[in-house]
Order: structure tokens, then C-alpha cells, then sequence
């Protein structure tokens, strides 16, 4: 019986060099983009929730193995506009990165005063817990 990994990476189509190939198929190069920065360039603007959505699932699906991305368009784009939204996709996710990057700083920040504290309280109620024997002791 295959591993589970391995079983994953078969439902994949795979390129001459043995990457993964990510498929994703869309009416125009548009569809890729949320409406609401229409006028923005490609570079700047962000990508649709649902293809967000799905290129991460894939990703986390595959794992550590190489993957590239296929896209599938009703019209062919041009090699620039092409280019372009490759060049945007790499942007959007790297950007991403950086900001899950700051997020992750800040709650292993938070972490750490939180521990602080804890340690702290504990110290205090362990001394006072203390002292109170000492003096119920004496009594």
C-alpha cells in the first residue's frame, strides 16, 4: 500500500522534471483579480478570495515537493501579460508571507509576556503561600 503522501502527489499531473502541476482555468486573465481594485496594475492588485483559497489548499496538499503553476484561459493572453501575472501571483504571496510573518511575531511576543507573568504570579503566590505557613507555624 502507497504512503498517503505519495497517493497525493499521484492525483497531480507532473511536468518533464517530475514538479507538480498546479491547474488552474479561468474565462480572462481578470477572473484571476478581485473587482474592487480594477484600476490598479496586475502587480498591485489582489488576488480572487476563491483562487487565494484554493492555490494554498493545493500547496499545503503537496507539501515540500516543487510545484508549478498552469494556467488555462479561454483566449490566450500575451507572453507580457503572462509574465505580469505570474510576476503579481509571486508579489501577492510573498506579501502574505511577510504580513502571517508580523502575526507570528506578534503572538510569540504576547506568548512571552504572558509566560512572564505567569512565572511571576506563580513566584509571588508560592512566597506568600510560604510566608503564611511560616506564620501560621508560629502561632
Amino acid at each position: 500500500m502507497k504512503p498517503v503522501r505519495k497517493r497525493i502527489l499521484d492525483r497531480y499531473e507532473k511536468t518533464g522534471d517530475g514538479d507538480v502541476i498546479i491547474d488552474v482555468a479561468s474565462g480572462k486573465v481578470e477572473d484571476l483579480y478581485e473587482d474592487f481594485d480594477r484600476t490598479a496594475p496586475y502587480h498591485k492588485k489582489d488576488l480572487e478570495e476563491g483562487l487565494v483559497y484554493y492555490l494554498s489548499e493545493c500547496v499545503r496538499e503537496i507539501g515540500r515537493a516543487k510545484f508549478v503553476i498552469r494556467f488555462t484561459f479561454d483566449q490566450l493572453p500575451s507572453e507580457e501579460l503572462m509574465r505580469r501575472v505570474g510576476t503579481s501571483i509571486h508579489k501577492f504571496f510573498m506579501y502574505q508571507k511577510e504580513l502571517e510573518s508580523g502575526a507570528m511575531k506578534k503572538m510569540l511576543r504576547t506568548s512571552l509576556i504572558l509566560f512572564v507573568t505567569g512565572i511571576a504570579i506563580l513566584g509571588v503566590s508560592l512566597w506568600l503561600t510560604h510566608l503564611l505557613n511560616v506564620a501560621g507555624s508560629r502561632s
